[in-house]
């Protein structure tokens, strides 16, 4: 099915930092048209993140959600999403479970493993030996359940044959 899950994180740094939309609308002219193949994906529950937003991303991200373009999830991703919450739940503490059960970042690491492909996140693993100190992130999640490491939205413009110049 799909080839990469997109993280909001990815996406709001993103335009915050090296393509602000205003600046570079090829980029997520690029994104978008990649969505529309099928090679990207945001789950639905990304792109209710994004549309919180008050900025050129929540319009971006409405365009999409107005053509259908959010992932809805689908009883293999609710299976994984058990999964998810069950390891999280047993491996970290209670306030840093709240945390993330609360967020998309579950939701994109169960679609991933429904339905496969590499998450694409700005992320990076959590340093932290002592579990009191540690948050839930991304990488460490998906490594528990044998997902490819994530990609940073800069090492997928590469894997995409992407070239803007």
């Amino acid at each position: 099915m799909w080839d990469y899950w997109l993280d909001a994180d990815c996406l709001i740094q993103s335009k915050n930092h090296a393509y602000a939309l205003e600046t570079f609308p090829i980029v997520w002219d690029f994104l978008e048209q990649k969505i529309d193949e099928g090679v990207l994906a945001i789950c639905y529950e990304v792109g209710e993140e994004l549309l919180k937003g008050n900025d050129a991303l929540k319009d971006w991200a409405r365009k999409l959600k107005d053509k259908g373009a959010f992932v809805m999830p689908d009883p293999p991703v609710f299976e994984a999403l058990t999964k998810v919450s069950n390891y999280v739940k047993a491996s970290y503490v209670e306030h840093q479970v709240a945390d993330f059960l609360a967020g998309a970042d579950p939701w994109v690491i169960s679609n991933a493993m429904a339905h496969g492909g590499r998450i694409v996140t700005h992320e990076v693993p959590d340093v932290h030996t002592n579990i009191k100190k540690r948050e839930v992130k991304i990488p460490d999640v998906a490594r528990h359940f044998g997902l490819q490491t994530p990609l940073h939205i800069k090492e997928l413009f590469p894997a995409l044959g992407a070239r803007f110049g």
